[in-house]
């Protein structure tokens, strides 16, 4: 979240923040001695695994929007890691329907 204020102070009293989560097992694993290398694993597999709601959202931080030259190497770890990739078809058609409204 941002929030920007032009020479206003702003505080908060409580912030409450809801995580999303496809709900997917993972089937896959990967790990090796190098720690650093492991840690970036864990955040890309979770960040996928972010990007797995009703369909594949691009950028979860970002506009999550569907992107669909995106989807092959999202579609690649979502199967290699959950074995599943029952997002793919609902995320073209959105995808599409999305191209077709920008233009």
């Amino acid at each position: 979240m941002r929030i920007e204020a032009v020479d206003t102070a702003i505080s908060f009293r409580s912030v409450l923040a809801v995580s999303e989560s496809s709900g997917a097992i993972a089937v896959g694993n990967f790990y090796c001695s190098d720690e650093r290398l492991n840690r970036i694993y864990q955040t890309a597999v979770r960040t996928v695994s972010l990007c797995m709601q009703e369909y594949l959202w691009d950028g979860i931080k970002r506009d999550r929007l569907v992107r669909v030259g995106d989807m092959h190497p999202k579609v690649s770890v979502i199967t290699a890691m959950f074995g599943t990739a029952n997002f793919t078809a609902a995320a073209v058609i959105i995808g599409k329907k999305q191209e077709a409204e920008s233009k």
